[in-house]
């Protein structure tokens, strides 16, 4: 009897439970005819908004009326708030309103558990006739609270539909009033935006806004003002590179203003040359100057000028395969815009007589008869970039081991019309085998004297390696691309 007694209560309390996982705020009730509040809902206050659902099932199941009931309840909340899943929404912004609603119906069939802030069930009515069974609810959601989710989503959907369309409406803009690079780079972030969002039309809007990029590129055309300009190495430079950007085909076309555009130009550090970049934007007329920094290098060299949008073409790198002929195709277009300027950097020094003594040593600091391809190497250097190379009639072994005082001394009794000389050793070290090669090591160092003041004008100390089928071969190579290497430092240090 006792057992009997527990499992009724057991079952009693299931029931209740089972039954409050529906109940909310106001109990379930029933009968054949309709409450008032039915026939005649509540008029919204200043307070609240009131939302009805109502569901039928002629089969008279009841859970499945609930369901209707509650789907009929929470769309109308959902009308309400504004939102409208369409084309232009991404799945985060849809996401955010699905939580939405997915709260909304906990609150309508459970209790406890997360709760809608300022939502409230007020009353349930189950109508039971021979026809079926329908389930009517009445809530009322704090006005407050409501307008606040809504004005919530709203921003959520519309940032969504801004971050492709804003920029995409002012590349149209800039497009009209002829800033055309302006109108490429608002086309570009629309076009990034929309391939990162979840857009169910995204790729209309990515392949629309690709199009429109490379219309208003096609209106940016590239002129030079000037050009193979020739500078002195070390000096300050005046006159600037100029260039016209204009919408047209010649450079008398109405120019394009606020074009950023990259000057690449290279720069000599430790020895060796590295490019940097420098933006300007054009002016009103469409022009754009640009001044070389002092080159610290001589020969020939260029700068080239591109639109500054590096940024923006190494992110659609990133896009998805099916863009890839689209951004293939404006890569190739943005390519065709740029400009080369072509100029010469000479050295004073190239106007000057200069000769070189310079000799060779082997690796016991003997002097190698005949060798002079340290000197050859520097002469070859030197001739190629313009130098005045005259032959002094000074054997290099009489410059060995001698004070700078005593070697100049000598340089200027055999001068024979030279100003400046080259003079210094190079010494060769022990040749190794690897294979069937040798590879020898040779190690120098350089000065230039002006030979009327006795000024010591530049000074290097460098080894270069070089490789032959004997070691007399290897150690030929090793002097001569020694004075190679220290011809080039030559050039571009000697003023």
């Amino acid at each position: 009897m006792v057992r009997d007694k527990i499992l009724l209560c057991a079952f009693l309390i299931f029931c209740v439970c089972v039954f409050s996982v529906w109940a909310d705020d106001a109990s379930e009730q029933s009968g054949s005819g309709l409450p008032d509040w039915v026939k005649n809902p509540p008029a919204d206050s200043a307070e609240f908004v009131y939302f009805s659902g109502q569901g039928f099932d002629a089969e008279k199941n009841t859970t499945r009326a609930r369901e209707l009931a509650t789907q009929d309840l929470v769309s109308g909340i959902m009308r309400f708030t504004g939102v409208r899943v369409h084309s232009e929404v991404s799945t985060e912004a849809v996401a955010t309103a699905d939580s939405f609603e997915s709260l909304l119906r906990k609150n309508v069939t459970q209790s406890g558990g997360a709760r809608v802030t300022g939502f409230q069930i007020v009353h349930r009515w189950i109508q039971t006739m021979d026809t079926g069974v329908t389930v009517y609810i009445l809530a009322r959601y704090n006005k407050e609270d409501l307008l606040k989710e809504k004005a919530r989503l709203e921003k959520l959907f519309q940032e969504t539909i801004d971050a492709v369309a804003v920029p995409e409406r002012e590349g149209d803009e800039f497009y009209r009033q002829g800033n055309y690079y302006e109108a490429v780079v608002r086309f570009l972030q629309a076009t990034l935006a929309a391939a990162e969002s979840d857009l169910e039309n995204k790729d209309i809007y990515v392949n629309r806004n690709i199009d429109n990029a490379m219309r208003a590129l096609e209106r940016i055309n590239f002129f030079a003002l000037n050009n193979n300009l020739t500078f002195y190495v070390g000096a300050e430079i005046k006159e600037p590179f100029k260039i016209k950007v204009a919408a047209g085909p010649a450079a008398d076309t109405r120019g394009v203003s606020k074009v950023a555009l990259q000057f690449a130009y290279k720069k000599l550090q430790n020895n060796k040359k590295r490019t940097e970049t420098s933006v300007i934007k054009t002016d009103a007329s469409g022009n754009a100057d640009f001044i070389h920094p002092v080159c610290k290098f001589v020969g020939g060299e260029n700068v080239v000028v591109t639109l500054s949008l590096e940024s923006y073409l190494k992110k659609l790198d990133d896009m998805p395969a099916k863009y890839r002929a689209k951004v293939d195709g404006l890569k190739r277009l943005f390519l065709t815009r740029r400009m080369v300027f072509d100029f010469t950097v000479v050295s004073r020094a190239a106007d000057v007589p200069m000769g070189i003594v310079v000799a060779d040593l082997d690796t016991n600091s003997q002097y190698i008869e005949g060798s002079g391809q340290t000197a050859a190497g520097i002469m070859e250097v030197l001739t190629r970039n313009g130098f005045a190379i005259k032959t002094m009639p000074l054997k290099s072994s009489l410059i060995l081991f001698k004070a700078d005082n005593q070697a100049l001394a000598l340089l200027k009794k055999n001068a024979g019309g030279v100003e400046r000389a080259v003079y210094g050793s190079a010494q060769a070290g022990e040749a190794e085998k690897s294979g069937s090669k040798y590879i020898v090591k040779a190690t120098g160092s350089v000065k230039v004297v002006d030979l009327a003041t006795g000024d010591i004008l530049f000074e290097k100390s460098m080894s270069k390696s070089g490789l032959g089928n004997s070691a007399q071969s290897a150690r030929s190579a090793a002097f001569k691309q020694l004075g190679k290497e220290l011809g080039k430092a030559l050039a571009a240090g000697v003023k």
